[in-house]
């Protein structure tokens, strides 16, 4: 006969997901995961299938909570949503959310990239490609309102800004420490600020 899910899928994927943030995937065992839901191994891959399918299903929230929290970020705010962005690596914020000192789960992961399928590397590089997309729509967003130089080169600069996120986020993972470089996100936070039109 049958059993009957007396629990939440997405109450479970979110618990997961701040486990696969916290200790990455190739280092999230099995019994981690039946310890951190207490469900066990039938119940969790009745619904995802297995371990890739339910880390698949984590990504795929995490990316839709960066893109909400892009929206609210950058969403046709120009230069000045872009130095806010950089700006919160630089002082530790006052209601800081679950997993801020994990760093990034999409950055984290991609340090796994020899371990990770072809499936959940393509969306390590969809996820980047994003995040590219939104710094070269604020970027030219600026060129257009007049407040940076029309020499500026966006995509170019928008590789920059995805690589120095990445960089400090990293530091961020290695320390537990959501203020780890705060001197690189000054520096770029300057030159963001070199780019204004005289």
């Amino acid at each position: 006969m049958p059993r009957n899910k007396s629990f939440d899928p997405e109450k479970v994927l979110e618990t997961v997901l701040y486990l696969f943030w916290e200790k990455g995937y190739t280092n999230t065992s099995l019994a981690d995961l039946e310890r951190a839901t207490k469900l066990n191994r039938a119940s969790l891959y009745n619904i995802y299938k297995d371990k890739e399918h339910l880390f698949e299903a984590c990504i795929d929230r995490y990316v839709g909570m960066i893109e909400k929290s892009l929206d609210a970020q950058l969403n046709d705010k120009g230069l000045d949503g872009i130095i806010s962005f950089f700006r919160r690596y630089t002082k530790k914020p006052k209601n800081a959310p679950q997993g801020i000192t994990y760093g990034c789960l999409m950055v984290n992961t991609s340090l796994e990239w020899g371990t990770l399928s072809n499936k959940i590397q393509k969306k390590i590089e969809k996820y980047n490609q994003m995040l590219k997309k939104r710094f070269e729509k604020e970027i030219d967003k600026a060129k257009k309102r007049g407040e940076i130089s029309n020499k500026i080169d966006t995509q170019s600069n928008a590789d920059y800004l995805v690589a120095t996120m990445f960089g400090i986020l990293v530091q961020v993972r290695l320390t537990k420490n959501v203020l780890a470089a705060p001197k690189a996100a000054y520096m770029v936070i300057k030159t963001i600020k070199s780019w204004k039109s005289n």
